[in-house]
This record gives structure tokens, sequence and C-alpha cells, in this order.
């Protein structure tokens, strides 16, 4: 995934990770909560495939190009176009969904609670690493010049304002509906809504830096970070599940008392 420079070897990446990810979710095959888990991950994420797959063949007709330096070089100095806007809609709605960000995460918390912990650890972790890396590559790649303005005061019209709502409504979602949860995956799930907007905010300090390096090294540290807190998070509730037979919160009550190592070097 992350080493695609080209829309078709990147599309086949996505859906043959997500594929294999649709398959670990439902492997509980008589846990009716992991096939319902399953189900959801898969019909939101064919959805989501629909919406990038539409979206790359109207920047290959708009721009006659599937490589991203490519559409980047066919784009320079072009003005508005509806059907690049269109585009660009797609495909952040496509990738929304890969990273779980606001509206598209709907998924995220049924599929982590039903999913076999490790599979729920490896979508949280590798997965969602590898598609902002993938994300940050197309938007940065291609489309350079349609990127526009975030700020306040200098605003323009491009795909930065687009990420910037997605980034403040994940975090404001995120972090707010995970108090309200009582199973420690769910909660994960919504906290991984939330570092969804971190990143996307780290995008777009990354787009609007001149020199991008301080701000991709960031991404960088920031993710790969994340990743792995995360799957020492899950690896607690696979000892949450083992222990007590459910991911409740109630089940780590005491937890530093019985065992004083786990609790003062768990990540949750």
């Amino acid at each position: 995934m992350t080493s695609a420079e080209d829309l078709l070897p990147i599309f086949l990446a996505l859906e043959l990770t997500s594929l294999s990810l649709y398959a670990l979710v439902a492997l509980r095959r008589q846990d009716l909560a992991a096939t319902e888990a399953g189900l959801k991950y898969f019909f939101f994420g064919a959805l989501a495939a629909a919406f990038a797959l539409f979206g790359f063949s109207l920047l290959y007709g708009v721009t006659g190009a599937t490589g991203l330096e490519g559409i980047a070089k066919a784009l320079r100095g072009r003005g508005f176009d509806p059907l690049l806007a269109a585009a660009l809609v797609m495909v952040i709605v496509g990738f929304g969904f890969k990273v779980a960000a606001v509206p598209f995460h709907l998924w995220a918390p049924d599929a982590y609670q039903g999913a076999p912990t490790p599979a729920a650890a490896l979508v949280a972790s590798g997965s969602k690493v590898a598609s902002f890396f993938l994300l940050a590559k197309v938007l940065l790649g291609a489309f350079p010049e349609s990127a526009g303005g975030a700020g306040l005061a200098a605003f323009r019209a491009g795909w930065m304002p687009v990420l910037a709502v997605l980034a403040v409504a994940s975090m404001l979602l995120g972090n707010l509906a995970a108090l309200a949860q009582r199973g420690l995956k769910r909660l994960l799930a919504y906290s991984a809504v939330a570092h969804a907007g971190y990143l996307l905010l780290a995008v777009l300090a990354v787009a609007g830096e001149e020199s991008r390096t301080g701000a991709l090294t960031s991404l960088v540290f920031y993710a790969a970070t994340y990743a792995l807190t995360a799957v020492g998070a899950f690896g607690m509730a696979a000892l949450a599940e083992r222990s007590g037979g459910s991911d409740a919160l109630s089940g780590l009550t005491g937890l530093a008392r019985r065992s004083p190592w786990l609790g003062e070097h768990s990540p949750c």
C-alpha cells in the first residue's frame, strides 16, 4: 500500500488489505457478534470502495493519467473543475472509511467489539497507519495545487478545508463518545476515531509546510507510536477477556492490586 504510486495498484492494495481484514473480523464463524461485525465491515467497505473507484475513474477522465505524478502534472495550472471537485470528494470519502474518520466511522465500534482481539489490533494499528500514509501520498502527490487553505485568515477552496472539518468532527465525536463506553474494545474504537482526527491534522500540517520535512517526520512518529500503543491496549483487552470472559471496563477494577506490574505499565 505505502509503495504504490499509481491509482490502479493503490486501489488493488486497498481492497486486498480490506478483504483480508473482513475475513479476519468474521473469523469466529460460530460467534454471532463476529459474523455481524464482519458483515457490517464488509458492506461499509464495499460502499467506500465504490466511492473511491468512481473518484479514480473521474480523475482518469479529467487528467488522462493514473500515476500520481502524471495527475499532478496534468492538473498544474488548471482552474476550478466540477469533475475534479467531485473526484476529490469521492476519494476522500473512500479513504475516510479506511481511516475511520467521522462521519465514515460507524463500522469501527461494532467491528472492533465483535472481531477477535488480535484481528481488531491489526485493524487498529497496521491497516490504519498504512491507510494514512496512502491518503497523504495521494493528496500531496496528485493534488498539490488543489490543496487550498484551511486557516481562517487564508481560507481557499480545496481538500484542506474538507480534511479540517473531518479532523475536528473526528476529535470531538471520538473523545466524547468514548466517555460513555463500558467495553474496552468499543472505547478503543472511539479512541481510534479521535486519533484519526489528530492524524488528519498532521496531514494538514504536511500540506501547509513548504519544506514538509518537519511535519512529515511528526506524522510518521505519531502514527508509529499510536500503532504500538494500540497493540498494547488490545493486549490488555485480550487479558481482560481471558480472565473475566468479556472486555468490560469493570473487569479491570483492582488490576493494579492483582497485577502491579501490568497495572503500572498498561497503555490503557
